[in-house]
């Protein structure tokens, strides 16, 4: 009995975590089907949507990301999600009512340390609610929500601008947040912290020293192994290329092909 209601909160705290990835990166992607109706309106130039589509929202959610992810070491990450879910909602909520192009790049800008915490907290909560044998199903659950959230943004999404505008579309979206930070903050248990841990916390594994000391010395410890400075190095470039493709290849569709948004 234990047992079963044991999976069930796994897998509900699994649901709701991968519903907000999806949710923010919703939002991400859903700039993608923005760009034209947001250019012609504020007069912006595509340099300009550059920067409110990437690398404004790109520097902000990189200097908050490592403060968000020692703060959900230190906090409830229940809690930390469900704040950063129900400010997520509403600072996109307010980007549909933004007067011009600098005071919707502030938003995007907003919205990026709103969304700092969600990959942090959440992955630190499914390592302590599925074991060892079972983490790696759990994560590549919750990171298909970034496969799902671009079909529903470059699909629905673009429906939606088409329809009833960017500043509405906006509102639409923003609207899911509101129900997953109430889920977070009053229905989703915090599982204990490190309860699987043991299976990794012999003195013979190669991350004990970090385990054991903290921050620096985890960042240290992984610095050192040449396979994870590979893995950076390269995930890195194909973000680089994945994003500006994504970002990028319904505008060059709708000015080179003549294709509507949808």
């Amino acid at each position: 009995m234990n047992i079963k209601k044991s999976n069930w909160r796994q897998h509900a705290l699994l649901l709701v975590l991968t519903l907000f990835y999806i949710e923010s990166f919703v939002g991400r992607q859903i700039m993608a089907v923005m760009i034209e109706p947001i250019k012609a309106e504020f007069g912006a130039s595509d340099a300009q949507m550059g920067l409110l589509t990437g690398l404004g929202f790109a520097i902000v959610f990189t200097l908050t990301g490592l403060s968000a992810g020692r703060l959900a070491d230190k906090v409830s990450r229940t809690r930390l999600l469900a704040a950063s879910a129900l400010v997520w909602g509403i600072i996109t909520a307010l980007s549909g009512i933004t007067a011009g192009f600098i005071s919707l790049l502030i938003m995007r800008m907003l919205v990026a340390v709103a969304e700092a915490p969600v990959t942090s907290a959440s992955l630190s909560l499914l390592s302590d609610s599925y074991p060892v044998e079972r983490r790696s199903f759990a994560i590549s659950c919750f990171t298909s929500g970034a496969t799902f959230a671009a079909i529903i943004a470059l699909t629905l999404g673009a429906y939606w601008v088409e329809l009833y505008g960017w500043r509405e579309t906006f509102f639409i979206i923003s609207t899911p947040a509101l129900f997953i930070s109430f889920l977070l903050f009053f229905v989703m248990p915090e599982p204990k912290r490190g309860q699987y841990d043991d299976a990794i916390s012999s003195p013979t594994s190669p991350l004990q020293p970090a385990l054991t000391t903290g921050f620096r010395a985890s960042t240290k410890a992984l610095l050192k192994r040449k396979d994870y400075r590979l893995l950076v190095c390269s995930s890195a470039i194909a973000t680089l290329g994945a994003n500006a493709f994504g970002m990028w290849n319904a505008t060059f569709l709708v000015r080179s092909h003549d294709l509507t948004l949808s």
